[in-house]
């Protein structure tokens, strides 16, 4: 395990959190499980679709909800963890943006500019993500070594840490977003004590898979 990542881990995440990690990195690396693994990552990921008559759309923001749809992907979680941790800093990214109103910034300015707000802790540990996310920003090596590449560089625990590590960060962040008068629609749900024993295919979110439009209109 990566030092940042392990200590994010021990600043964060509490024994059930972990206890669902290691399930969920269970099932992805067990191919067999893989169906299972899916349906328990739709069920620790916040709901990012509406349905529209008979089509998901992403809910707004989409810089905030689309990262969730390319997460919803278990085998991604195996053959391209760092893109994985791209697109979990992707999804904190969206909500600086939403929360500060400042745009075109990257994570680690956002973050910074947050320490100005009273959030000196959260900025402190979004700033040590984003130590991590930087190493995923730079995909442009040999497209024939992409995989070991990404191998090499993350493994699936770790990637599965850090979506537990960004849910705890992104919580943090929609409940100030919810202090600031600006609520969003979905958020992550608690934690079931039944996911760390997940053992069930269903069930299915309507939204697996096909999620090509973005809810308008955005905000």
């Amino acid at each position: 395990m990566q030092a940042q990542i392990a200590e994010l881990i021990t600043a964060l995440l509490d024994e059930k959190e972990m206890a669902v990690a290691e399930r969920l990195d269970f099932l992805i690396e067990n191919e067999r499980e893989m169906w299972k693994a899916w349906a328990l990552l739709e069920q620790i990921l916040p709901v990012y679709w509406k349905i529209d008559g008979d089509f998901p759309y992403t809910l707004a923001p989409a810089f905030v909800y689309r990262p969730l749809y390319y997460l919803n992907h278990p085998h991604e979680f195996a053959r391209n963890p760092r893109y994985m941790i791209f697109m979990m800093g992707n999804h904190l990214e969206g909500l600086l943006v939403k929360l500060l109103n400042l745009h075109n910034r990257p994570l680690g300015d956002l973050s910074h500019y947050l320490s100005k707000t009273n959030q000196t802790k959260l900025s402190s540990f979004l700033l040590r993500f984003n130590e991590v996310y930087r190493r995923t920003k730079h995909m442009s090596g040999d497209p024939f070594l992409e995989t070991r590449l990404d191998q090499r560089t993350f493994s699936t625990l770790e990637a599965v840490y850090c979506l537990f590590i960004t849910r705890n960060l992104s919580a943090k962040l929609f409940d100030l977003l919810r202090k600031a008068g600006k609520p969003l629609k979905e958020e992550w749900k608690p934690i079931d004590p039944e996911w760390s024993t997940w053992d069930s295919e269903e069930p299915i979110s309507l939204g697996r898979g096909v999620i090509a439009q973005s809810e308008q209109p955005e905000i």
